[in-house]
């Protein structure tokens, strides 16, 4: 998983230059020079410092701790002083925050991939909203969606969180000092059993997500939350102005150094995270912040040189600016080597630095925030500004989307014989027509949508798969087809609906969403997903094989392995499910044409759209060994060689002369990293009709 983390960052009524009162804490500078350093050299260099992206969870601690001592010795009892502590954090985080947004959309028009201005669009609109966590939370449960590259603003997500913690504790700690005084329990005691309380309940539900959905957890705001509310604890149970400087402070805050470390060491993306995995990192700045120690033994020494407090100071800036950076510049420069990211660390700390003289400590004091009322207005344009310019960059990918939409329909009226699989050598009576490569007619933003009809009508059941299972009808003829599997079934519709229409065909869709219709149990996120994709297998083996069929299409792409089996291992056990499930449909004497698996660019790490938008059409290509997808149930229907059932091969239409290239015929193959275009798909149906012309169906084909 890649973790792309933003700064949690909240310095309360602390300066960003050291000031003269003595209340200034140079230690949490420093945690903060040291998580923000964790985070930037993770980006940069992932496998040199695997845990590196803990250093959100370091911020988010000291954001607790230093929000919740700021309420504690100010406590809000009226809606104008929690409209006051607001007006102060907008002051504080948005001018910075949406102006990084803009600039990134203006960057993103200009010189990012133009098949990720729909995605980058949606999430600065998020962003600016606050509420960009829930997005990627969404997205990473979708199935397609997951496979979507980070965008350039992806790093907003944590200081959503943030904004929404912001939102929701001084109202908290209100309450409970309106209780504390109300009752005969010291305010200490109310305010520590409450907080307590907070934390416990969603270090509870963290841990519990983390197991359960762990790309969900990782953004969601209750499995995040306990991290800032036990900073939080720590003010409460540490909030003393004076440094400690006896041995066992020094002894504290040498053990919570050395927790942060190893959480940059030995912690990865791999980890159910957060849940408990984070208590390390969280628990390690606890220590340090409440050892509060100046010991001459203590690590203070190092945390109050320069450059770390440099660091520190300007910790917010670094992270809101290294990102996109780091996003956008390989659109430039192309892969970075190690001197453009030595270069680019040089040029964010001076972005920064300007950043914040010129726009963070230059809108504290603007008269545009003199009153809280002021504060609420210009926020409000701000957010305006950043959201208009997420949207322009999401209509700028609809009207590229509109234009190659227009080409493709003229190429289709025309009914041109080198469009997409219809150039292929072996499909033209004129192969020379077709030997110079086609222009582009479906552009990489385009390629991104270009999905079959299944996903617009919701045509999918989906996870736990024990609730809805939607059958979608495709054609109005007599003759009816069921299209059986996943999503690797799903994009063979466009195709199918063409031979449906011509030939007089109504085709039932049973498709289901990361699951494998099979009568093994496959090994999913849950017990309950397990047993709800194994029960949608058995629903959908029934439905198709009670001799209402004229013929069974199926396909699947075996994302997931058998129960007790690793991916690698599980094409034995896969097959004996498969090879049930066909015996049983033999059984209901329905022909069945199996189209095996397409070539997995994903296998190489290549996204289709976003390689092409970044490198070209030549760039992005593979081979039937470096895209080779596996494919049990077409190995179980070989093998068991049932005459009413036939495997077909489309491996030479995505892949002619075993070179699999990202677009063939002027059109875009793929709309991620696996799945064929909508477009493509439709210019198989000639090549696909003649294979059933060959097979137990031909009576299907006029």
């Amino acid at each position: 998983m890649t973790h792309a983390t933003v700064v949690p960052f909240e310095s309360a009524d602390q300066s960003t230059t050291k000031p003269s009162h003595s209340n200034f804490r140079l230690d949490i500078q420093a945690l903060r020079a040291a998580a923000v350093a964790g985070v930037v050299l993770y980006h940069l260099w992932p496998h040199r410092l695997p845990g590196g992206f803990v250093g959100v969870d370091v911020f988010f601690v000291i954001s607790g701790f230093l929000i919740t001592s700021h309420l504690v010795n100010r406590p809000p009892k009226t809606l104008p002083d929690v409209l006051d502590f607001w007006a102060r954090r907008i002051k504080r985080l948005l001018p910075a925050s949406l102006l990084v947004l803009t600039l990134t959309a203006a960057a993103s028009y200009l010189f990012g991939a133009v098949s990720a201005w729909q995605e980058t669009g949606k999430q600065i609109v998020s962003s600016a909203l606050y509420v960009q966590n829930w997005v990627l939370a969404s997205d990473s449960v979708d199935y397609l969606a997951s496979e979507n590259a980070p965008t350039a603003v992806q790093h907003f997500w944590s200081l959503s969180v943030e904004e929404q913690f912001y939102f929701i504790w001084p109202i908290i700690i209100g309450l409970l000092v309106a209780l504390g005084t109300r009752s005969r329990l010291r305010q200490f005691h109310i305010l520590l059993a409450g907080i307590g309380t907070f934390t416990l309940i969603s270090l509870i539900i963290s841990i519990w997500l983390s197991i359960e959905d762990p790309a969900r957890a990782y953004f969601v705001t209750p499995t995040r939350i306990w991290e800032l509310a036990a900073g939080g604890v720590v003010a409460i149970l540490f909030n003393r102005p004076s440094a400690n400087t006896s041995a066992a402070s020094a002894l504290l805050s040498w053990a919570g150094c050395i927790g942060i470390l190893s959480s940059f060491l030995i912690i990865n993306g791999d980890m159910a995270f957060p849940g408990y995995v984070a208590l390390l990192p969280v628990v390690s700045t606890c220590l340090v912040i409440s050892a509060h120690s100046q010991s001459r033994l203590s690590p203070y020494f190092l945390m109050q040189i320069r450059p770390a407090q440099f660091i520190g100071n300007t910790s917010y800036s670094i992270y809101l600016w290294h990102w996109p950076l780091l996003i956008i510049l390989p659109a430039v420069l192309g892969t970075l080597r190690w001197w453009h990211k030595f270069g680019l660390i040089a040029a964010v700390l001076i972005i920064s630095a300007l950043s914040m003289k010129w726009v963070e400590n230059r809108f504290k004091k603007s008269a545009l925030f003199s009153t809280s009322a002021r504060t609420f207005l210009t926020a409000l344009l701000m957010m305006a500004v950043a959201t208009a310019s997420g949207y322009g960059l999401q209509h700028a990918a609809h009207v590229k989307e509109k234009a190659s939409q227009s080409a493709l329909e003229r190429a289709f009226s025309d009914e041109s014989p080198c469009l997409g699989a219809r150039s292929i050598t072996s499909n033209t009576a004129d192969p020379e027509t077709c030997s110079e490569p086609s222009k582009l007619l479906l552009d990489p933003a385009a390629a991104k949508t270009d999905k079959p009809d299944a996903y617009a009508d919701g045509c999918w059941a989906r996870a736990p798969f024990t609730g809805e299972r939607p059958i979608c009808h495709y054609g109005n003829g007599d003759k009816r087809i069921a299209l059986v599997g996943n999503s690797h079934a799903g994009h063979w519709l466009p195709a199918l609906q063409e031979l449906a229409e011509k030939n007089g065909w109504q085709i039932d869709t049973y498709l289901v969403d990361t699951c494998n219709p099979t009568d093994s149990v496959i090994d999913l996120k849950t017990e309950e997903e397990a047993q709800g994709c194994h029960a949608y297998g058995k629903w959908a083996k029934k439905k198709t094989a009670s001799g209402n069929y004229d013929a069974i299409i199926t396909s699947n792409r075996q994302v997931s392995p058998i129960q007790g089996f690793e991916l690698e291992n599980t094409i034995p056990a896969a097959e004996q499910g498969y090879a049930q499930y066909l015996k049983d449909w033999d059984a209901s004497d329905t022909p069945v044409i199996i189209l095996r698996d397409t070539p997995f660019p994903s296998r190489a790490g290549v996204n289709v759209p976003d390689c092409i938008a970044e490198d070209g059409v030549n760039a992005c290509s593979g081979t039937t060994q470096t895209w080779h997808s596996i494919d049990p149930m077409a190995k179980a229907a070989n093998d068991l060689n049932l005459a009413s059932q036939t495997v077909i091969n489309p491996t030479s239409q995505l892949c002619p002369d075993d070179r699999c290239p990202g677009a063939v015929g002027g059109v875009i193959v793929y709309f991620d990293g696996s799945h064929m275009t909508a477009t493509y798909s439709k210019t198989l149906a000639p090549w696909l009709e003649q294979q059933l012309r060959k097979q137990t169906v031909a009576d299907l084909i006029k």
